[in-house]
């Protein structure tokens, strides 16, 4: 079975789709970084790159070596084995999931503190852009996903709460992103990169094991979405006292 091509994870053009992900990004942006964000010039490439980045480390790097892990992992214990055994089973490649993700943000971050020269607690405001709008990108990606799937609000009279499933998702996962963001363009401002990328990864990892527990049932739907909600705002809450200690606050950004 071949991995899907980068194409599939670029957002398809419904304009509620974007609409709804450019507002989530919007709204984490600048609850976790309490500041006038849009008056930094840097941003800009911030929010552009980290929007760029997310389709080609899904497609190129992220689900190609899940691909490998799983056929690994078959070949080694079996089927059967890894189904049994799904809650150790799922592990590698949910890893896998939050070392990319986060690797491709922090090298966003990375790039622009060694061409553009950000310093300071600049660096935080472009962590938190970067996973902004990685995030967004990723919910206009989503979106896309369950308009296409037919989703039409007569739809959602008829499935009840589980119709916004998808979009309570999407608010907490563009949440968690900026929150990641932050926490790694705080770890490049303090010299602590490497340490800040493996907290921000792990947490990636543990939200998203979520969907491993609802797979063998131990959660269902809503309740796999206060799992990721919780996680999301702790790590929210996290990135906040970060970007007041990098003085991101409204005072210093206005």
């Amino acid at each position: 079975m071949n991995a899907p091509g980068i194409e599939y994870f670029l957002p398809a053009p419904y304009p509620v789709a974007w609409s709804l992900a450019l507002l989530l990004g919007i709204f984490w942006l600048t609850l976790v970084t309490w500041s006038s964000w849009w008056r930094r010039l840097v941003v800009w490439p911030a929010l552009l790159l980290g929007a760029a980045v997310f389709s080609p480390s899904i497609a190129w790097v992220q689900v190609p070596l899940q691909y490998v892990t799983g056929a690994a992992l078959v070949q080694a214990f079996g089927q059967a084995s890894l189904q049994a055994n799904l809650l150790l089973a799922g592990i590698p490649q949910i890893l896998e999931s939050g070392l990319v993700q986060a690797a491709a943000k922090l090298l966003v971050i990375l790039l622009l503190f060694l061409i553009l020269r950000v310093r300071g607690g600049r660096l935080v405001l472009v962590g938190a852009a970067v996973g902004a709008s990685f995030g967004a990108f990723e919910a206009a990606w989503t979106f896309g996903l369950i308009f296409a799937s037919g989703w039409t609000p007569d739809t959602a009279q008829l499935l009840g709460p589980l119709a916004f499933i998808g979009f309570v998702e999407r608010f907490s996962a563009v949440a968690f992103h900026t929150a990641s963001g932050t926490l790694l363009g705080y770890g490049v401002l303090r010299g602590r990169a490497g340490l800040y990328y493996i907290l921000a990864a792990a947490l990636h990892s543990v939200a998203n094991y979520a969907a491993i527990l609802l797979q063998v049932r131990a959660v269902d739907a809503i309740g796999s979405e206060v799992y990721v909600g919780v996680i999301s705002l702790l790590a929210v809450g996290w990135a906040f006292t970060l970007a007041r200690r990098s003085r991101l606050t409204v005072r210093t950004a206005a």
